[in-house]
């Protein structure tokens, strides 16, 4: 968190910008952060960047039911949990005939999600994951 408070320093007009931590397997603790989003800007957030990621090199035959269970819930739940809310909240605002309920979400995932990466099942296979989330979320999302 420190080194976001550095960032949000250096940023011109820094009341413009808010640094938050979270934890993105956590559905309250997205929620927590979408409403101080929304108490600080008096709307929801028009990008997201999902770029949370776990990343560790275990065989398959050592690797524990535990890094398995954590490359899925931060790099494919969080995506989702956060895609999610964010999309909700812009279109509640656009039903609200606010007319700023466009944004974009931008998913990072990881070639690996494609071609897999020895050592990293678990990782491959979360960032698959991603990669058919947000082509879902696309599809269903486009107007």
């Amino acid at each position: 968190m420190q080194a976001a408070q550095e960032t949000l320093s250096l940023l011109p007009n820094g009341t413009d910008h808010l640094a938050l931590q979270m934890d993105v397997t956590q559905q309250r603790a997205v929620e927590e952060v979408m409403a101080a989003i929304r108490e600080r800007f008096g709307k929801p957030p028009t990008l997201l960047v999902n770029c949370a990621g776990f990343f560790e090199r275990t065989p398959v035959v050592e690797m524990e039911e535990s890094s398995f269970n954590t490359a899925i819930d931060v790099n494919l739940k969080g995506t989702f949990l956060m895609t999610q809310a964010v999309t909700k909240a812009i279109l509640a605002d656009d039903k609200e005939g606010e007319k700023e309920g466009r944004g974009a979400i931008v998913n990072i995932a990881s070639i690996s999600g494609k071609t897999g990466f020895p050592g990293a099942s678990h990782c491959a296979a979360s960032k698959g994951g991603v990669v058919a989330l947000t082509k879902s979320c696309a599809a269903e999302m486009a107007r």
